[in-house]
């Protein structure tokens, strides 16, 4: 198991690097950017995690806790780390090269997903 440090552009500091820090072992996130309550809000929180309340695209996490694809889902997708500079995001070694779980097909009823 790894701590991942991720740093991303924070809107709240004029779009400067801030860090948000994810123990796939434990579960949790930190870090001083101002998404990082949030993310650790979301991962504390019942499994799955479903995203299905907005016209936007729908997601089932089964694990964003400890599970590299939804938790990258949850802040690159969802959770949209990084707007309005998603380049300047930086990913640590560990989960370069991992793809977010892909969100559900567009047919999905909404409400289909729980």
């Amino acid at each position: 198991m790894t701590v991942h440090r991720i740093e991303a552009p924070d809107w709240t500091v004029g779009h400067e690097l801030r860090a948000i820090v994810w123990d796939d072992e434990t579960g949790e996130a930190t870090g001083d950017h101002e998404y990082a309550p949030t993310l650790a809000r979301a991962l504390a929180g019942p499994t799955p995690l479903v995203q299905d309340r907005t016209p936007w695209p729908r997601y089932r996490l089964e694990d964003p806790a400890h599970d590299p694809a939804d938790f990258l889902a949850l802040i690159l997708v969802i959770g949209r780390l990084g707007v309005p500079y998603p380049e300047r995001i930086q990913l640590p070694e560990s989960l370069r090269g991992v793809e977010p779980t892909p969100s559900l097909p567009d047919d999905t009823p909404p409400g289909a997903v729980n």
